[in-house]
């Protein structure tokens, strides 16, 4: 079954208007990632709490935490970020998502990502790693700038961190990837 599911947070950042507008275009699936103001990893107990209760009485569901662990400087500190990606399986749990979005790192001040890789690779894993045990599973988002800008970096992370617990999202990747010659084609990163 395909299941249609979008940023509510693009609607408005009242979840009231959030879930009326959802369900009069009969879509049943957001992506959480705001509501009233504030990114879903800062919101309390109670607000998350109170979200969902909102969502249960309107037959609506999360299908994915949007969260934006690993969308900093590689060159920042990893142990606020960890912190971070362990409250967004705190949170998946809470709202019975079934994923999880993370990113790959952009490159520090005036260097390349790519020069990065192994610290890139080995945060990834810590992150897939910390999600044993959670129902969660990850998936990559692939954005201009970050390692897994392209099809062969986000090949690699998978292959080096993956396993079940890590995906890479289906959207398409800058159409300088490698994987796809052809001109304006994108190319796409999944397993193997």
């Amino acid at each position: 079954m395909i299941k249609i599911t979008g940023f509510a947070d693009e609607i408005s950042q009242d979840p009231r208007e959030q879930t009326a507008t959802l369900k009069a275009e009969n879509i049943r699936f957001l992506e959480f990632r705001a509501a009233w103001g504030k990114n879903v990893l800062a919101l309390s107990a109670q607000e998350l709490r109170e979200f969902r209760k909102m969502l249960d009485g309107e037959g609506l569901r999360v299908s994915a935490i949007g969260s934006p662990v690993g969308k900093i400087k590689i060159s920042e500190p990893f142990e606020p970020e960890l912190a971070r990606f362990k409250r967004s399986l705190e949170v998946a749990d809470v709202m019975d998502a079934e994923w999880v979005r993370i990113f790959s790192y952009y490159p520090p001040d005036g260097g390349r990502i790519e020069e990065q890789r192994e610290e890139v690779l080995r945060r990834m894993k810590l992150k897939v790693e910390a999600a044993r045990g959670s129902r969660a599973r990850l998936f990559n988002e692939n954005e201009s700038d970050l390692y897994g800008q392209s099809a062969e970096n986000c090949l690699e992370i998978i292959r080096h961190a993956g396993g079940p617990r890590l995906l890479n999202s289906a959207s398409t990747l800058p159409t300088s990837s490698t994987t796809d010659s052809t001109p304006g084609r994108p190319g796409r990163c999944s397993p193997t």
